[in-house]
């Protein structure tokens, strides 16, 4: 989906798997946003999308502040590869989106995929079809006016909001977070250690200009996040057992 806050004239395009959850639910809570878009359709429009369905016309795109957010490939890949193990559970459920949503098809095939394979695997099924030295999820991002980033998002977020006359500091509560990564061997493992020389190569050869233009890079020095770090982001939002139990 996008999001519309016409109090101050704010667009934001919401990319999957960047924390784009959170963004939204402040957006539509704290400065009464809207959303745009059926989410059985896309659950994520871009620009162009909003255009081509006539969810917002050029003049009116014209006076607006559009903002997104990116994340680094190297990290982003791995959570879509626990991300599509865990979305197992949908597939039961025949009204459940990954049956009915644009490519929906497409989603379940994945699904299968990185439940059947390891990650070198899924990478290559999903990044192999894709152009060399492309710029990653540029499809998304492609004519927003300010690109945020995942790793400062919440600094990120309140700036463009203070820019725009938001004069209130806000807390992006962790929203969608890939359950996989609570785990014991997820804590032990940072994301760089799931790449091999196979698989981080593929990574740079398909995303170069991308890497090299946001300065992001696989980065095997950061240790992993404790439980105790995990746990006290988590408990900013409501419950906390909803992401322990499932």
């Amino acid at each position: 989906m996008a999001v519309l806050c016409e109090q101050y004239q704010l667009l934001f395009i919401a990319i999957p798997g960047t924390g784009c959850t959170a963004v939204t639910n402040v957006l539509l809570e704290r400065l009464d946003g809207v959303s745009l878009g059926d989410p059985l359709i896309s659950k994520h429009y871009n620009i162009a999308e909003l255009l081509e369905h006539g969810l917002i016309d050029p003049e009116k795109l014209g006076s607006l502040v559009s903002f997104a957010t990116i994340r680094n490939p190297y990290d982003w890949y791995v959570s879509d590869w626990l991300r599509h193990q865990e979305w197992k559970r949908f597939l039961l459920d025949e009204q459940s989106w990954i049956h009915r949503a644009r490519g929906a098809k497409r989603q379940r095939e994945l699904v299968t995929i990185a439940l059947e394979r390891g990650f070198d695997d899924y990478l290559e099924t999903v990044l192999e079809p894709l152009p060399d030295h492309g710029l990653f999820l540029e499809r998304m991002w492609k004519g927003v006016d300010h690109i945020l980033r995942y790793e400062t998002l919440e600094t990120d977020v309140n700036v463009v909001l203070a820019q725009a006359g938001f004069s209130k500091h806000v807390v992006l509560p962790v929203q969608n977070y890939t359950r996989s990564r609570l785990s014991w061997f997820f804590r032990k493992n940072h994301y760089s250690r799931f790449y091999t020389d196979r698989s981080a190569s593929l990574i740079e050869r398909k995303f170069g200009p991308f890497l090299e233009k946001f300065d992001y890079q696989l980065d095997r020095s950061q240790p992993p996040e404790s439980v105790r770090t995990i746990v006290s982001r988590l408990k900013r939002t409501l419950p906390l057992q909803r992401y322990l139990s499932r």
